[in-house]
């Protein structure tokens, strides 16, 4: 297991003053036991868990990949980093004045961001950086960040055409084929793939393949996992072919394509 934290392990917990300002961030990475998490009384800062592949529970209930959850000061703390090959968790600690203003349209405790994952992830890979490597400016960054991290997440969602049917796409665990799409989208599978490539400009299998093949970049860029794991967690039942995909889409073989980062 992989465990990172930007400012070190020293007590952070504590309010602030200024406008904004990140207690502390990190990460853990290849989880190989559960990592059990309770605080009876919270932490005086807001505390933000992203799971970027996994699965965490948070008070008892799972979620998997894609998922935020957000506790506000001193509110009780009970959640679960699941063991898993080629996990990727996120924490973060933040207080300030206009803490509660940015996160106030942040709906329950957990919200779904599969649609937004990879920038959700970016930007937390750069605010753990910040911290890690400091800089005169490394606070003003960082609070700049936090403040661009909470402006998207909790942008209204609206419902976006064949979102069912998208929903299923991510879903690389099961291997569900047009007919399945096309059902849940309540259309045949002619008209189903017609009026998807007029709302997204591509057939729905290569809409599938790109959400395979970015996952799969992901999954290579921040982690170590074999290739032939990288396809199996990216939906693809043969490596082979799962590198023809990824060259035919990237122009790199899943071996040159992390070479190259």
């Amino acid at each position: 297991m992989r465990v990172l934290f930007g400012k070190g392990r020293k007590s952070t917990d504590s309010d602030s003053q200024l406008i904004l300002k990140v207690n502390n961030c990190g990460s853990y990475k290849e989880v190989d036991e559960d990592v059990k998490i309770l605080r009876s009384e919270g932490r005086k800062d807001y505390h933000l868990l992203f799971v970027a592949n996994g699965e965490f529970r948070v008070d008892g209930i799972a979620y998997a990949s894609g998922h935020c959850a957000l506790y506000r000061p001193n509110e009780p703390h009970n959640y679960v980093y699941k063991s898993a090959e080629g996990s990727v968790y996120y924490w973060l600690h933040f207080t300030g004045t206009d803490a509660g203003e940015i996160v106030k349209d942040f709906d329950g405790r957990c919200l779904c961001y599969n649609d937004k994952s990879s920038d959700v992830n970016n930007i937390l890979e750069m605010m753990i950086s910040a911290c890690v490597n400091g800089g005169d400016k490394s606070e003003e960054y960082i609070a700049t960040l936090l403040r661009a991290l909470c402006i998207l997440l909790c942008e209204k969602k609206t419902e976006k055409p064949f979102a069912k049917a998208i929903a299923m796409m991510r879903d690389f665990s099961q291997q569900h084929v047009l007919a399945d799409y096309a059902q849940a989208s309540f259309m045949s599978e002619g008209h189903f793939t017609k009026a998807f490539k007029t709302a997204y400009g591509i057939t729905p299998l290569k809409y599938k393949t790109k959400l395979q093949t970015d996952h799969a970049k992901f999954l290579l860029a921040s982690t170590s996992l074999k290739v032939s794991a990288v396809s199996a967690l990216s939906g693809f039942c043969d490596p082979l072919y799962f590198s023809r995909v990824f060259k035919k889409n990237t122009g790199y073989s899943p071996e040159q394509y992390r070479k190259n980062l």
